[in-house]
């Protein structure tokens, strides 16, 4: 393929205004990368803040890794149910990382109690 007599290379991905478009169109690479980039935030939290204050944390959360996570996500959005899963387990890691600071012992992933203590609007 060319333009203008330039031969233009094969590439498997590209990223276009910060989304990673595939050759096959899939989301997959993307989602991939947005995980990895929120799993970085969410250590650099843990390992920077020496408080475990929730609504210190809770803060962190939105401001770091929430935008991560929805930077463009209308046009990426995930359709498989792996690819839901592994953007779902972004948000559970990282809500996690703040409920573990209260005081819930509850066993459900943002029970009504814990998304009104921390002011989570999920």
């Amino acid at each position: 393929m060319c333009i203008n007599g330039n031969i233009l290379s094969l590439v498997n991905t590209c990223r276009d205004l910060g989304i990673l478009i595939s050759s096959d169109l899939s989301p997959s690479t993307h989602i991939d990368s947005i995980v990895a980039k929120a799993h970085q935030c969410a250590n650099a939290i843990l390992r920077c803040f020496v408080s475990r204050d929730p609504a210190l944390l809770t803060r962190a959360y939105t401001v770091y890794i929430r935008p991560v996570i929805e930077h463009n996500c209308v046009t990426w959005l995930p359709h498989l149910k792996q690819e839901i899963e592994k953007n779902s387990y972004v948000d559970f890691k990282g809500f996690h990382m703040v409920k573990d600071c209260i005081s819930c012992n509850c066993a459900l992933w943002k029970c009504d109690g814990c998304v009104t203590i921390l002011h989570l609007g999920v």
